[in-house]
């Protein structure tokens, strides 16, 4: 497994306190890799007052909904284990080694909305009507991007490479 985004089944959770004293809540999951395997692991939900805004997003991806529910009841009546979830998986470095964690349970970006697509498509149509290269124009595009290559250096119509010379007793790396 690697950094990246996963889902994931919650398989359970307990409440723990750091030792600043902050509440947190370890959630445990099973992490689908993508090729049939599965890797338990633990991410804990912070619960400080800068960390507040960023527990009501995981605890919503957890299926907690913190507007209608109660934290005290997680535990009790409430369960959060066989929610399917997505996870983001990052490397961390801790004390000279480095290894995957859990450092978000969803927060996968939105989609844009309805109002956002239409907007990007009228964005579009202008900028096709202000003269802004739309692709037609392959010279263009080279004069604006000089790195990409000409369709010519790809097609294979270069001129062949300067032949590498016989090597010699005093150009051997022995």
């Amino acid at each position: 497994m690697q950094s990246g985004s996963y889902k994931a089944v919650v398989t359970d959770h307990r409440w723990t306190t750091a030792q600043s004293g902050n509440p947190g809540l370890a959630v445990t999951v099973d992490v689908i890799d993508g090729f049939g395997g599965v890797e338990s692991m633990v991410g804990t939900i912070w619960f400080s007052p800068k960390s507040m805004g960023i527990a009501r997003t995981q605890l919503r991806a957890l299926g907690f909904d913190p507007d209608k529910q109660h934290v005290k009841d997680i535990g009790g009546s409430i369960s959060l284990r066989d929610h399917e979830c997505e996870v983001q998986i990052a490397e961390e470095d801790y004390k000279g080694r480095t290894s995957l964690r859990i450092r978000m349970f969803g927060g996968l970006p939105k989609p844009p909305t309805a109002a956002q697509l239409s907007a990007l498509d009228a964005a579009l149509a202008a900028a096709k009507k202000s003269g802004v290269w739309d692709g037609d124009d392959a010279a263009a595009f080279e004069r604006a991007n000089p790195m990409v290559p000409s369709d010519e250096s790809l097609s294979g119509n270069l001129p062949p490479p300067p032949p590498t010379p016989a090597p010699t007793e005093d150009s051997l790396p022995f």
